[in-house]
Parts: C-alpha cells; sequence; structure tokens
C-alpha cells in the first residue's frame, strides 16, 4: 500500500456516515471488537440486518470473520404487505449490510496496522511491504490468520474510496450498479452473496476457456516465468483473475513484463500461504468460506462443490506443491495432479 494513502482518516469519516449498530442480528450478549490493541464491548440487538464481525479469533489458520462480507438478511416478501413497504425494508438491508462492511474495513486496517508495527519492530525491514510480512510470517512472528489480515485489510482499504463514492450516490440502489462497473470496486466485505457467487462462475468460465484454447504444454521442471510465453501468462493471469477482462487482447494488452509482475507476486504470495496452512492448523482446521478463497487464489474450481470435496482438492494441491513448482501446477488441469477416485469394480458371480 503507498504510503500516501490517508487509510485512517479516509476509514475513519466513511465510519462516521451512518450511526447504525455495529453488531445486528444476534442474541443478546457482549462481543469483543479489537481495534489495534484496544478492546471495545458492544451489546448486540436481535432487531437489526446484518452482522460486523470481531477482527480477533481464536484459530491460527484461518483470517478473522470480520475479513469476509457479513450476512445479508433480506426480508420476505409478505403478499398482504405494501410492496413500496417491502421495497423500502430491503433497500435499508442493503445500506445496513454496506455500512458493516465499511465497519469492518475501519477496525480490519487499524488491527492490520498494529500487526505492521509490530514487524517493524523486528528484522523485517518495512511492515507495508508484502515481501517483509511473508518474511515475518516465516519467521513465525506472525499466524496465518494474522498475515491473512494484513493482506486483505490492505486490499479492502485501497477500494474504501472509490466504492464509497458510489454508495453515497446510489445508496441503497447500490447492488444494482455495480454489476455495470466492476466487483472490484468493491472492499470483499462489500460484496453481496449473489455478486460473490457470479464472480466465480464467471471466473471459472473464463478458467475452462482458457484451457480449451491453451496449446502449448507446460514446459519442463524448473519452471520459471522467463521460460513461458505470452499465451501462458496470459492463460495463468486470466485463472487468476489478476487482470481486467477489458484489456484488449488485439492490442497484445497487458504488456508481457506486467503479467510477469503480477503473477510473481501471485505465485510468491500462494508459496507463502501454502507453509502457512501446513504450519497452523491444515486443511481440516479451515472454515468452508477460506476453503473457497484458498482454492480460488490457486486457479481451482469452487462453484458446487461440498466442504469435503474443497478440502480434499486443497490437501491435494499442498502435496503437488511440495513436488511440483507452483507455476507448473497453474498452467495444469486440477485432474492432472488430483488423483481420481477409482470407480468400484463388480464382482461377477460364475456359477
Amino acid at each position: 500500500m503507498a504510503r500516501s494513502f490517508r487509510g485512517p482518516q479516509v476509514l475513519g469519516l466513511i465510519s462516521h456516515v451512518h450511526t447504525v449498530p455495529l453488531f445486528n442480528l444476534v442474541p443478546h450478549h457482549h462481543l469483543v471488537l479489537r481495534s489495534g490493541f484496544r478492546k471495545t464491548f458492544v451489546t448486540t440487538s436481535v432487531r437489526r440486518s446484518s452482522t460486523a464481525s470481531p477482527t480477533t479469533v481464536d484459530s491460527k489458520v484461518n483470517a478473522p470473520t470480520s475479513t469476509l462480507p457479513a450476512p445479508l438478511l433480506l426480508p420476505s416478501y409478505n403478499p398482504d404487505e405494501s410492496r413500496i413497504s417491502f421495497l423500502f425494508q430491503t433497500g435499508r438491508a442493503y445500506s445496513k449490510f454496506y455500512i458493516t462492511g465499511f465497519k469492518n474495513v475501519y477496525h480490519n486496517f487499524h488491527a492490520g496496522r498494529a500487526l505492521v508495527k509490530t514487524i517493524r519492530k523486528t528484522d523485517h525491514t518495512d511492515g507495508e511491504d508484502p515481501a517483509a510480512a511473508a518474511a515475518a510470517a516465516a519467521a513465525h512472528d506472525l499466524t496465518r490468520s494474522q498475515y491473512q489480515l494484513i493482506r486483505r485489510s490492505r486490499y479492502d482499504a485501497l477500494r474504501c474510496i472509490s466504492f464509497g463514492m458510489v454508495f453515497v450516490v446510489c445508496g441503497e440502489f447500490t447492488p444494482l450498479v455495480v454489476p455495470f462497473v466492476s466487483s472490484n470496486i468493491a472492499p470483499f466485505t462489500c460484496r453481496i452473496p449473489n455478486q460473490v457467487a457470479g464472480d466465480r462462475e464467471a471466473l471459472e468460465e473464463r478458467r475452462r476457456r482458457g484451457f480449451r484454447e491453451l496449446t502449448a504444454a507446460p514446459p519442463a521442471e524448473p519452471v520459471r516465468l522467463e521460460h513461458l510465453d505470452r499465451d501462458q501468462l496470459l492463460h495463468v493471469s486470466r485463472s487468476l483473475d489478476l487482470h481486467s477482462k477489458l484489456w484488449p487482447d488485439g492490442l497484445r494488452l497487458p504488456p508481457v513484463g506486467s503479467l510477469r509482475r503480477w503473477i510473481k507476486r501471485h505465485v510468491e504470495y500462494v508459496k507463502t500461504d501454502d507453509m502457512l496452512i501446513g504450519r497452523d492448523g491444515g486443511v481440516d482446521e479451515m472454515q468452508l468460506e477460506e476453503l473457497r478463497i484458498a482454492l480460488v487464489e490457486r486457479g481451482v474450481d469452487v462453484v458446487g462443490r461440498s466442504e469435503g470435496q474443497l478440502k480434499s482438492t486443497l490437501r491435494h494441491w499442498l502435496a503437488a506443491s511440495s513436488k511440483t513448482s507452483t507455476l507448473k501446477l497453474l498452467l495444469t488441469r486440477p485432474s492432472v495432479w488430483q488423483p481420481q477416485r477409482s470407480k468400484p469394480q463388480i464382482a461377477t458371480l460364475v456359477s
């Protein structure tokens, strides 16, 4: 994240746009919200429609739930009820969902900044540098949960300004506007479930089309970025959603240098994340949405798959990545590195 970005000031303004309760739709009890090293106790209400999550979790392998979209609970339509009243309640539910998402970005940002300060006090020179966070995680100074908090809070904070302007202008109509612009302008905490599912379906179709059009075989090990031609670089970048589909292919854009830089950064991240998953609890401890995010980041389809299937696939990925380069796995269909179950043989009775 650029040093000139005034995250606390901008996020502070956004977090006070509306005076909406921070925690909603859960039984009355006290929850703890940590912003940096400061704790705030909030009494919850049972009459709200979205939930902001604390930025602290007990698990070392799962990112804080505040880095995910809050539950979106829309009212059901009653034929005896006025349609205007129903639309008003629906718009209000969306507004509260987005405001909760902004507040989660705000608290995640401050919690991430507190972790960055601890990195600076160690041998890792610059806590703002993603490589420094990866080095701190590898040196056991950060858990996977903390590493993901720093990474995701930076990603969301950089999108708060543009998406905040859209929300201020469009208000309750934001869900109707975002699909016509781009989902990537919104922080992940502000993406509605249909939007997340639609993006994943579109990405998987894009990935399948890329495999059909990819004619060159993956190079022999060891695979390096310099060994990949432009078509292979484009396929990896599209499969991981590293560049926008608005780039015109006819003009040979994006440039090869940009593709290599984006892919190199992502491959280094995946290698670090692979190590942290194995160290901080393993696949069995990961929650369902964490499994989906992890596999999407590795170019694997997740739509319509059960939790057991996702865990099995991620285990096979981790086993394969210990023997094969990450670049080669990204250029290979999952059916190649994931062993297929053999069909049970039917015994024939010989009379």
